[in-house]
């Protein structure tokens, strides 16, 4: 049986943990910050109630990365997407021959930033896959305690090289069922729904966030906003397009991960969709659904476009805006191709280097 290393300790990654724990496998949850854990860092005790219900018992609470990845067959990121860079350079000396690595989720390009970021300090032969999104659509309501609101039946998962994804599913099917292998790395990265849902919601409600005023994120949503989600939405599926991917639609993908849910139109699948329903929007303009979000999805889909010689009129104005509104150069700061290993390349090359696995 696999030991389970679980890096991230915030509402994603306690309940990955969690429910590992629960089925009985050797889990270490590490947190960079134990003190924020509370009683956790003690009890290793955490609890999941919602679509699931557990009280899971945790091997090892650590803020050690060289503890927590040196007993670990696989590794589970579950940090925000724009601190894979950096976590890459951290885990480097301590990670081994055979390890795979789950980034949860990689958003776009995060398998790219990773091995980039691994390539001029790590030694070790390692498989770095990137997961399409988080399983569990969860939140933290007290230390230990995470509310299950929903769990995707279908997540997937990208390698590079392409063709490991399948090898990589296989290996983590015993511990998570709902990961099938994408056709590649474009197919995840360009299926970040959370790129298409957060930043633009969030910037189409500014004042009432800024003001302090508390509403449901989605349960809120208006035809208005749920209209220009869907353009930019056709974005995002034109920019797969010029790289020979037909994606699922953000409707289509809604019914895929939670099939419970049905309604004709967008903003009503969003209104009343179990999973969605009593997701609050957050507190602060500065959360991650921009300062995650804009860098790791919305810019290398800005990236990916200018390699296509395409323009994304709407990413561009939600990147501009959000840059704005919170005083930095998401750009400067976000997934270039650069930052990818992609500089200078056309779109075509991109496509061959990450189907073929070379030049990377």
């Amino acid at each position: 049986m696999d030991r389970v290393a679980v890096l991230g300790a915030g509402n994603g990654g306690q309940a990955l943990a969690g429910s590992l724990a629960s089925r009985g496998f050797e889990v270490c949850l590490y947190a960079r910050n134990l003190e924020k854990l509370g009683e956790v860092r003690h009890s290793r005790l955490i609890r999941g109630y919602g679509v699931e219900s557990w009280l899971a018992s945790l091997a090892v609470v650590t803020d050690s990365l060289e503890f927590a990845l040196g007993a670990a067959d696989v590794i589970f990121v579950v940090t925000t997407a724009d601190a894979h860079g950096e976590l890459a350079v951290q885990m480097a000396p301590y990670l081994r021959h055979g390890q795979l690595v789950v980034l949860s989720p990689g958003r776009t390009g995060g398998v790219l930033e990773f091995r980039q970021a691994l390539r001029q300090h790590c030694q070790a032969e390692v498989c770095v896959a990137e997961a399409q999104s988080l399983i569990y659509a969860c939140r933290l309501e007290g230390p230990g305690r995470v509310k299950l609101i929903g769990r995707k039946e279908r997540v997937l998962l990208g390698t590079w090289p392409a063709e490991r994804a399948v090898t990589a599913v296989e290996r983590i099917k015993p511990l998570f069922d709902c990961f099938q292998p994408a056709r590649n790395l474009l197919e995840t990265g360009l299926a970040n729904m959370g790129a298409v849902l957060h930043p633009s919601i969030t910037l189409l409600n500014a004042g009432t966030i800024d003001r302090g005023q508390r509403f449901f994120f989605y349960q809120d949503v208006t035809e208005r906003i749920a209209d220009l989600v869907a353009r930019l939405d056709a974005e995002r599926i034109g920019l797969g397009r010029a790289y020979g991917l037909e994606l699922d639609s953000l409707q289509e993908w809604m019914l895929k991960a939670y099939p419970q849910t049905h309604a004709v139109s967008l903003a009503e699948q969003m209104r009343t969709s179990p999973s969605y329903y009593d997701i609050l929007a957050p507190g602060l303009l500065d959360s991650r659904l921009l300062s995650e979000d804009v860098p790791t999805g919305l810019v290398p889909f800005e990236e990916l476009a200018r390699a296509a010689g395409m323009e994304l009129p709407l990413t561009r104005a939600l990147v501009d805006l959000a840059s704005a509104i919170l005083g930095r150069d998401f750009r400067r700061s976000g997934r270039t191709l650069k930052r990818m290993g992609l500089e200078g390349m056309s779109a075509l090359d991109i496509r061959t280097v990450i189907e073929g696995g070379a030049g990377l």
